[in-house]
């Protein structure tokens, strides 16, 4: 699961780099907002993993 949020994220900045390059800043900023959400969903499920193990 952690590859594949890690993955997706990578994919959003990706794009929103070549979004920015094409001027569009609100659809960069959304796919920037994207990445971040899913590198937070990644971390919080390894917390809580390893909260789970004791």
């Amino acid at each position: 699961m952690y590859i594949v949020l890690k993955s997706l994220a990578k994919r959003c900045y990706t794009l929103a780099e070549g979004y920015l390059a094409a001027g569009e800043k609100k659809i960069a900023v959304r796919f920037l907002n994207l990445a971040k959400e899913y590198l937070a969903l990644k971390y919080k499920s390894m917390i809580w993993k390893s909260w789970l193990k004791g």
